[in-house]
């Protein structure tokens, strides 16, 4: 009894849902197909590759360009560099010029020195000759210089026969002024040929400017450089001798 009246209520019950299937997917839209482009004609593409050589054209024009302002710039670099070694070049000709004329005044004063030197000794020794006649015996003397012929005559008799001679220094003095007219002579000579050269030197950079402006003689400028120096340490040298000894004749 029981067991119908389970059965009876099993059959009254609703039934179970039936599990749901997924929904289809949906079918994708069909894509638009994007028309081809239209084939080129032959004059297109004429004109394409004429376009594209052109660019080419002008893209090395553009490179040669280039080129050319590199190069006009380096010119002008060289160009300005000639320039400042023609201004020095022509500082140095002028301090070179300003220099031979102070070798050449004093080179005036020593000889004038000189020959002062040399007036004095004769007139010195024409007097001694004056005064020595007053003297016993100095007739025979005289007379027996006067046949004995000029070059037996040393030094050292004529500074006897001299009492108002300045002394034995004079000599070296002489000799020393000698000296140093002969080096100031040939410093005197030496700076000629040093302007010369400087010149020379700047009539070769004008007619370098006018002709062939690419030309920079860098190696000239700087053995005139050298050399200028060394004359220059050469001539200071000479200088600091002479006023040495014009010095040491002051004194003697």
């Amino acid at each position: 009894m029981l067991i119908i009246t389970f059965i009876t209520m099993f059959q009254g019950s609703p039934p179970f849902p039936a599990p749901q299937s997924p929904p289809p997917p949906a079918s994708p839209e069909p894509q638009t197909q994007r028309p081809a482009p239209p084939p080129q004609s032959p004059e297109t593409q004429r004109s394409a590759q004429a376009n594209l050589m052109e660019d080419e054209e002008v893209f090395e024009e553009i490179r040669r360009l280039r080129l050319e302002r590199g190069r006009l710039l380096q010119k002008i670099k060289g160009l300005e560099q000639q320039q400042n070694s023609a201004h020095t070049a022509l500082e140095e000709l002028t301090q070179l010029r300003e220099r031979l004329q102070q070798a050449e005044a004093e080179r005036d004063r020593l000889q004038t020195e000189l020959e002062e030197l040399k007036a004095g000794q004769v007139i010195g020794a024409s007097d001694s000759d004056d005064d020595m006649l007053d003297f016993p015996g100095a007739e025979k003397l005289l007379s027996r210089r006067s046949r004995e012929s000029p070059s037996a005559l040393d030094e050292g008799e004529a500074d006897s026969l001299n009492p108002t001679s300045p002394g034995p220094a004079d000599p070296d003095t002489v000799a020393e002024l000698r000296r140093q007219l002969k080096e100031l002579a040939l410093q005197n000579q030496e700076l000629v040929l040093k302007v010369q050269m400087l010149e020379m030197f700047e009539k070769d950079d004008t007619d370098m400017q006018t002709s062939g402006p690419d030309f920079v003689p860098t190696a000239l400028y700087d053995s005139l450089r050298r050399e200028f120096e060394a004359l220059q340490e050469h001539y200071s040298q000479a200088q600091a001798s002479a006023e040495a000894s014009s010095m040491a004749g002051e004194q003697g």
